[in-house]
């Protein structure tokens, strides 16, 4: 049984929550980042999530403007041409699946899923084919 749909209910759900806490509370009181041993994984989902709650805006989408201010800030060392506009604006049209001219938090982690799969295939020397 594949765990997708739950993984978009929990992070539908979790986006919902988070938007009506974020009314309430400052950002960091919603995900506080306890350095606790072992938890590095933790820690970096919540800095994604963190990340594109701020960039946002408290919205639930980036414009043109803040999704190029987020790859500028925060994508700078792992990914080329960062400081240009027109690649910038052409990886997030490459992104936007519904054409809005937006990403959506789904969209973003898109562009996770494809930088965490780059950077473990640099680190393993491999190649995903399309046997896999």
């Amino acid at each position: 049984m594949s765990m997708l749909p739950y993984v978009r209910y929990l992070i539908r759900a979790g986006r919902n929550r988070a938007r009506k806490e974020a009314e309430k509370a400052p950002l960091n009181s919603l995900f506080p980042l306890k350095k606790r041993h072992g938890l590095e994984m933790e820690s970096a989902i919540k800095t994604v999530v963190t990340q594109f709650i701020t960039s946002a805006r408290g919205k639930d989408s980036l414009g043109a403007k803040n999704f190029q201010k987020l790859v500028q800030s925060q994508l700078g060392n792992i990914m080329s041409d960062t400081d240009s506009s027109s690649a910038v604006k052409e990886m997030m049209h490459g992104l936007d699946d519904n054409q809005d001219g937006k990403v959506s938090f789904q969209e973003y982690m898109n562009l996770v899923g494809y930088l965490a799969t780059s950077l473990s295939e640099r680190k393993t020397g491999t190649q995903n084919s399309a046997a896999n």
